[in-house]
């Protein structure tokens, strides 16, 4: 098409210009890319070496990658999220000054996104499995990155490594894979894929900060290098057995090329057979010499060997089932008990003892509480027996455990698989009362011994006349030490658990001897079988007490004793008493809650706590009890299909209450129209800071219908909430939710006014419609935007103090009026407030008081001594101590030291008194000036008056001259005389 300026529609014809050009037969084409379930709005392409890269935008925000070799090769090699859920716009430009950058837009917003992100992938795997054609592996530089980025590539194409045609440089194999740290051997590393490089290649062996270089050779497959010398490396660290060291071959200057881990061991370490021979080590074990070693040909001769799993070679001894050890008389026995204080002999047997290791001479050692105790032990067969040992602890723990090992040639052990041990243990300790006494396991053979629990031996040996109880025994002195619920209806029916000691050896001891007695009668209690635990506690349920109703007309509580017969020869009683009580509702809170449940409603009565089961309905609907006490039963309503009335039932046991006075109303559900901060615009959105509490203004229908609301937003899957005050059906006011700032990431933007947009939502009860408003799909609501917390400023002036001067206090700050409104903003001065009038984005304006207010102390009491701070409060939990106001003059505004002060003041002084003298002489000097003048003025004045009198008399002479002898005188003569005269 060429430019026109004709208008051209759907009816331009085009006979004349821009003839539309066309064909009846179709052009056929396979797709190089398909996509299910998924729809693609823009496309943009370029090229890089010899690939073809499109960019392809779709209808759910995503941007795809992907790589068009061919017809029939292509593939996707990258999915970002640019705006989830929103469509991508069609038009997707590549950044015309910048072309690694292309702009992708959706409806709301602009991403520049670069075309790669090659430095994201850290080894030479992960940068060519990326399959990103901008990226390759730069082998000299051991990074992932451009083309153009890696310095060598410009030389030497090879040293570059694109996915397509190329495989990473990578060590195939070590021989030998491992080495005992006190040797040096000489490594073959086979290499694939080993750069040609100009100058010497180095192994480099790192453990933690240790670094040594050795150098190399070239082999046939790669490289050969020595391992450091064993006086550079690193020690294994206590307690292990290895360190494992970075292997890597690297140029002179350059990074690693490759790079492998390496195991250092040490064979030695091991102190025992089996541990020796099972290592992942090429270790063998000297049974005779009883150490482990790398070379038995050095440190084994002439001695009998036991070879390791790791060990190559045939062996007739190998592995930990030929080591020389000590194994449990009984296959289950690894335990050995022995009540402490006693005189007890050990035995053990042994396995796989060389004939020599028998003429040596054996002991038994044990090691109680860190005492070490060695006695002398003798064979039998396939048996040691170890004389007799006093085993006895001072710890008050109920047992302890005392290592055991058979020592021979006196100082060599013999291995202990089974990890056999002596436990030492004190009956007493164990249990504190007859009953636990005789549910002991039978192993420890404890009994009770009048007041203790011990083993049948001590017992008899404290006094032989004293009966030892055993488990088949019946427990004396049962006792009740407590018992709950403590009441329950008269009806009956209440579960009471019963807790106590010797409470019967087992369940029948105690079936049919439960009973809640009163003064009318004794009342059955029938325990449950499932519920009761040996001795100590029985659970059972009282039958209704049919109590008269002389009782019942008083309506106050009948006491009982709760008590336990034990097979029928022991009788226990409660010191505290149960009480049979009539519970009664006496009004409700609140009145109505919305059809979809969820009010916590509370029952207010009496004997509310009473029984151990409490069910309350509205009706037929089931209300959900959440905490209950003597006074009230709270909670949580279930739904109801419509708005209507329901009565309030309570059930205790067998026990049913009716609250009579009205009914529970379910009120339409609530329902919100707008959500608003009362900061500038956009108007209708939600605004916040992380730290809360900013003001929140709500509006809907039927809003009063719920009791506590809570607003929350929702961060990375976690709901933060505040609370919301009800003002009217119309209308509630909510302080925004706080957030941790470390869950908030505002770092992607420096920008004053970055914000975040958080999904929000109420809850209100179980009103389902009022969750979540930003992400229902019908009229979604804007999303809550959260701005940076505001800042405010310290005063500038010296100490931050500074001086009232009866007018506007301005403070200084960032990030103001965002989402925060002057309402939102309290400035304190000391015990008093600053009114504030404006608020800006970087200052905030207020009236202080007419008056200085006084300091407030941290403890919250006033100092009338000190200049007030100035504090400004921003919604829940964020203040700024901007400084202390003063309304007195500065008392350093001068500079001056004292003594120039000083004579500042005398100098002042001595001129007003050399003033004054002036001026007084200065008045007398002027007062004889004008009597001078006035004298002289008098004194002219009578001078004048003469001479004028004179001259009068003259004139007149001169006049009568001239009109006698010339009247011809001109006027300007005439004119002249006047002036003369």
């Amino acid at each position: 098409c060429v430019p026109t300026q004709v208008h051209i529609n759907d009816g331009f014809c085009g006979m004349d210009v821009n003839t539309p050009l066309g064909g009846s037969i179709p052009i056929d084409a396979s797709p190089v890319l398909t996509f299910d379930n998924l729809l693609l709005t823009s496309v943009a392409a370029t090229s890089i070496h010899d690939s073809t890269v499109a960019f392809l935008g779709t209808s759910n925000g995503h941007l795809r990658k992907g790589v068009i070799d061919t017809r029939s090769t292509s593939f996707v090699y990258n999915d970002i999220i640019i705006d989830r859920g929103k469509s991508v716009n069609s038009d997707m430009h590549f950044d015309p000054n910048n072309k690694n950058y292309l702009y992708v837009m959706t409806e709301r917003r602009i991403t520049k996104v670069k075309d790669q992100e090659c430095q994201d992938y850290q080894t030479c795997t992960e940068c060519l499995g990326a399959k990103d054609p901008y990226c390759g592996w730069c082998i000299l530089e051991n990074k992932c990155s451009l083309r153009s980025d890696c310095a060598e590539a410009v030389h030497d194409p090879h040293y570059w490594l694109s996915f397509k045609r190329a495989q990473c440089t990578r060590i195939t194999h070590v021989h030998p894979p491992q080495i005992q740290r006190t040797t040096v051997r000489t490594l073959n590393l086979i290499i694939d894929n080993l750069p040609v490089v100009d100058g010497q290649l180095f192994c480099l062996f790192t453990a933690g900060s240790i670094t040594t270089t050795t150098n190399t050779s070239h082999s046939a497959y790669g490289i050969n290098c020595p391992t450091p010398p064993t006086n550079l490396l690193s020690p294994i660290p206590a307690n292990l057995h290895h360190f494992t060291a970075k292997l890597s071959v690297r140029t002179k200057f350059g990074p690693d090329l490759v790079a492998t881990n390496f195991t250092f061991y040490d064979c030695s370490s091991y102190k025992s057979c089996i541990q020796c021979v099972s290592s992942p080590f090429p270790c063998d074990w000297c049974v005779g010499g009883h150490r482990c070693t790398h070379d038995t040909g050095e440190n084994c001769r002439n001695d009998i060997l036991v070879t390791g799993v790791s060990s190559v070679g045939p062996s007739i001894r190998s592995g930990p089932g030929f080591c020389p050890r000590i194994n449990s008389t009984s296959e289950t026995m690894t335990e050995l008990l022995v009540p402490s204080g006693s005189l007890q002999p050990v035995q053990v047997k042994i396995d796989n003892l060389p004939q020599f290791i028998i003429s040596k001479g054996f002991m038994c050692q044990f090691n109680i509480e860190g005492r070490v105790t060695t006695i002398n032990a003798t064979l039998f067969g396939e048996i040691i027996y170890c004389y007799p040992v006093r085993f006895e602890y001072n710890s008050d723990a109920p047992n302890i455990t005392a290592t055991f090992d058979v020592i021979w040639d006196s100082s060599k052990t013999l291995d202990n698989p089974d990890n056999i041990r002596v436990i030492i243990y004190r009956c007493e300790r164990m249990a504190q009362n007859c009953g636990y006494c005789l549910q002991l396991p039978d192993k420890y053979r404890c009994g009770w011994c009048h007041d203790h629990c011990a083993v049948r031996d001590e017992c008899h040996n404290l006094n032989p006349n004293i009966s030892w109880l055993n488990d088949h025994d019946i427990c004396p002195d049962p006792k009740i030490i407590d018992f709950s619920p403590k009441s329950g209806p008269w009806e009956g029916g209440t579960n009471i658990t019963i807790e106590g000691i010797n409470l019967g050896r087992n369940f029948e001891d105690i079936a049919s001897g439960v009973h809640v007695v009163h003064e009318q009668n004794g009342i059955n209690c029938i325990p449950f079988r499932e519920l009761y635990e040996k001795s100590s506690k029985i659970t059972c349920q009282v039958l209704n007490p049919n109590i008269t109703s002389a009782h019942k007309a008083i309506s106050g509580p009948v006491s009982a004793t709760v008590t336990v017969k034990v097979a029928n020869l022991y009788t226990a009683k409660s010191k505290q008493e149960y009480k049979f009580v009539n519970p009664h509702i006496t009004s409700i809170t609140p009145g109505k809650g919305p059809t979809s449940g969820g009010t916590r409603l509370t029952i207010w009565g009496l004997f509310m706590d009473a029984g151990s089961k409490v069910e309350a309905h509205l009706g037929n609907l089931k209300c959900d009890v959440v905490f209950r006490d003597a006074n009230r039963v709270e909670c949580l309503t279930s739904s109801r299909h419509m708005p209507g009335g329901e009565r309030v039932t309570v059930r205790f046991d067998f026990g049913l209450r009716l609250y009579e006075h009205y009914e529970f109303i379910y009120a339409v559900d609530p329902r919100i129209t707008v959500v608003e901060s009362r900061s500038r615009h956009p108007r209708g959105v939600a605004k916040g800071i992380p730290s809360g509490g900013i003001s929140l203004t709500v509006k809907g229908y039927y809003l009063n219908s719920v009791q506590a609301p809570l607003i929350y937003v929702e961060v990375d899957g976690v709901k933060y909430n505040n609370t919301c005050v009800i003002e009217s059906a119309v209308e509630m006011k909510c302080k925004s939710p706080r957030v941790p700032l470390d869950k908030l990431n505002f770092s992607k933007s420096e920008k004053e006014e970055a914000y975040l947009e958080l999904h929000f939502g109420f809850i209100m009860d179980n009103v389902k419609s009022v969750l979540d408003l930003s992400k229902r799909t019908h009229n979604p609501f804007p999303k809550f935007l959260m701005f940076k917390n505001p800042e405010f400023y310290k005063f500038s002036e010296p100490e931050h103090i500074k001086y009232y001067k009866s007018d506007y206090l301005t403070i200084d700050g960032a990030n103001l009026d965002h989402a925060l409104q002057k309402e939102d903003v309290i400035v304190s001065i000391g015990n008093d407030f600053c009114n504030v009038t404006s608020l800006s984005r970087s200052q905030l304006t207020c009236r202080p008081p007419a008056t200085q207010p006084y300091a407030v102390l941290s403890d919250g009491s006033v100092d009338h001594n000190k200049i007030p701070d100035v504090v400004v409060f921003i919604g829940d939990a964020l203040n700024f101590t901007i400084g202390s106001l003063s309304y007195d003059l500065p008392l350093h505004s001068n500079p001056l030291s004292k003594p120039v002060v000083i004579l500042v003041v005398v100098g002042s002084c001595l001129l007003i008194v050399v003033t004054t003298i002036i001026f007084i002489g200065y008045c007398k000097m002027s007062r004889e000036s004008n009597r001078v003048m006035k004298i002289m003025q008098q004194q002219k004045y009578e001078f004048e008056m003469r001479v004028l009198a004179s001259d009068t008399l003259r004139t007149s002479n001169i006049y009568d001259d001239v009109a006698l002898n010339s009247e011809s005188k001109t006027y300007s003569n005439q004119h002249e005389y006047e002036t003369i005269s």
